[in-house]
């Protein structure tokens, strides 16, 4: 320490530096008679220090003091050393998330094969078929389900099978027709099996068709004009084309695989009863929240020409001009939504070769079918939207009066 030359005083002295809590103690505190014997506060300075220190009168110590609390904000502090920073860790590059696995859609009974998917429903609806004639067409509610597996060991393909079972009750009011039991309702069953492989649209090429096919059978109680109770079979089979998730398209087509003959039902005429051989083409939209609409078209291939046989009120058939039908889906929560499904032939009438006792011998061939109502999903799927190997839901519809039109060769 030294005196500067503007009056102030030099602390370059390290000692200085480094004990000024000590040097203003004494400076401040100590008295000057005992400034020099008092080495307390000044313990731990040089003995050059103390003699500068004693050097200075009572102001300059004083001077001196407010020198080093003035100083003292900006002397340099030692910084205690900090702890390390630790280096952030390493930044992992990520794998790209694959999608999330569909569900095994709509479980309802799970093994370690897969899962049954499938739908119940409940609902309304009407058809007129061909057999009925002029006569009053059938009302009536029905019930069902349609229920998909995969097959073990071919599950690995996306191959399962596919049981749908539906009944339905019409005519409340009783059968109205010369032949038919009055004053009883009219029933009508179908149970439908078979094989499918679903298509995917998101693999490659070939695992985007799908093909499947169903034996359907229908149970028939009091029904079209001579109130028969018969059986009629046919094959039903599909084939399709996934574009994308939300666009398909496709084929489908039934085959009669038997047909009832009544020998006495057109009052003592043979008269013949079948399944219409059908080919129609479709399209699949399916909806962004789930659910789906559905157009098919088709030319009238089949041709079931038997002669009148002398029954002289009776048209003799000769088939459809062609097929049309439609039916959507829509959602209304994850387990249920709500559904319709129509259906017409156009006849192909030839008053040539027969007539309707009615003068309506076209309205007497033509079919018809329209239903509506709602259909249970029990996985809690039914916002499920795209077709997929890794769905086991029914690849074919449930069977009904539009994909088994009824025709015989007399129209009443």
């Amino acid at each position: 320490m030294r005196i500067a030359g503007n009056g102030g005083f030099d602390f370059s002295g390290g000692h200085m530096r480094a004990h000024t809590a000590s040097l203003v103690v004494a400076l401040l505190f100590v008295p000057t008679a005992t400034f020099a014997q008092n080495s307390a506060p000044l313990a731990q300075l040089s003995p050059a220090t103390r003699a500068e220190l004693l050097k200075l009168s009572p102001s300059e110590r004083a001077a001196l003091a407010r020198q080093l609390l003035g100083n003292r904000t900006k002397a340099v502090v030692p910084a205690t050393a900090a702890p390390p920073i630790a280096p952030p860790p390493p930044v992992v590059a990520k794998a790209a998330a694959a999608p999330p696995l569909k569900t095994d859609g709509n479980d309802f009974l799970c093994t370690n094969s897969g899962c049954v998917g499938g739908t119940l429903m409940i609902g309304a609806g009407a058809f007129g078929a061909e057999p009925q004639g002029t006569y009053p067409d059938n009302f009536g509610a029905f019930g069902g389900g349609n229920a998909a597996a995969p097959i073990p060991v071919l599950e690995a393909f996306g191959f399962g099978a596919q049981l749908a079972a539906t009944t339905g009750v019409y005519n409340f009011g009783g059968k109205v027709s010369p032949g038919a039991t009055l004053n009883e309702m009219s029933s009508q069953s179908f149970l439908s099996a078979g094989l499918f492989r679903r298509p995917d649209p998101y693999g490659p090429l070939l695992s985007r068709f799908g093909v499947g096919f169903v034996y359907d059978v229908s149970f028939n109680n009091n029904m079209n004009t001579f109130g028969q109770n018969y059986t009629l079979e046919q094959w039903r089979l599909k084939a399709s084309y996934d574009i994308t998730p939300t666009h398909e398209v496709g084929v489908w087509a039934a085959i009669h695989a038997n047909s009832v003959t009544c020998a006495t039902c057109a009052f003592g005429t043979p008269n013949t009863i079948r399944s219409l051989d059908q080919l129609n083409f479709f399209y699949k939209y399916n909806l962004a929240d789930g659910g789906f609409v559905d157009f098919y078209a088709g030319p009238g291939i089949d041709h079931f020409s038997i002669a009148p046989n002398g029954f002289a009120v009776a048209g003799n058939y000769q088939g459809l001009k062609w097929t049309i039908g439609a039916d959507a889906s829509v959602p209304i929560s994850d387990y249920f939504a709500v559904f319709a499904d129509v259906a017409y032939g156009a006849p192909n009438a030839n008053p040539a070769i027969g007539f309707s006792p009615a003068g309506g011998f076209a309205a007497a061939e033509q079919a018809w079918m329209a239903m509506a109502g709602l259909r249970f999903y029990w996985g809690g799927n039914a916002r499920v939207h795209e077709d997929t190997g890794r769905h086991w839901m029914p690849y074919l519809a449930d069977p009904n009066n539009g994909s088994m039109f009824q025709f015989a060769n007399k129209t009443e």
